[in-house]
């Protein structure tokens, strides 16, 4: 089963897929923002290197509010709906270029049906 799949059906589908796409989308951009952070060593101008790595840091810094902030923001939402959410990438394919999977966003319930949906799937495969 695709990731981009577990939540076909699902009452609050769009909701869920929304919640699990941007908790997905900021743990990603937070790893590229830790990529790219840091300021290649110059020592022809050590004092221009230390202010451009600071101001390099200060940018990240910045970044990983934002994206901590939205992280957050998408939490709220999934709690106040009564969502845990359930890493399931050991059993989905990903269905997109994305380094993440989606993880379900759902009941205790809803997560144990859809673990015995991608069970009976592989089975028949």
């Amino acid at each position: 089963m695709k990731d981009t799949e577990i939540h076909i059906g699902l009452l609050d589908e769009a909701v869920r897929i929304l919640i699990a796409t941007g908790i997905r989308d900021c743990y990603q951009n937070d790893l590229e923002n830790k990529k790219n952070q840091g300021t290649p060593f110059d020592n022809k101008n050590i004092f221009d290197w230390i202010i451009n790595d600071a101001e390099n840091e200060i940018q990240y810094q910045k970044r990983r509010i934002e994206l901590a902030s939205l992280t957050r923001a998408f939490h709220e939402i999934r709690k106040k709906y009564g969502w845990i959410e359930h890493d399931v990438s050991d059993y989905v394919t990903r269905d997109n270029k994305n380094l993440l999977a989606l993880n379900f966003i759902g009941t205790e319930e809803e997560y144990k049906e859809l673990m015995k949906k991608i069970v009976d799937e592989k089975l028949e495969t």
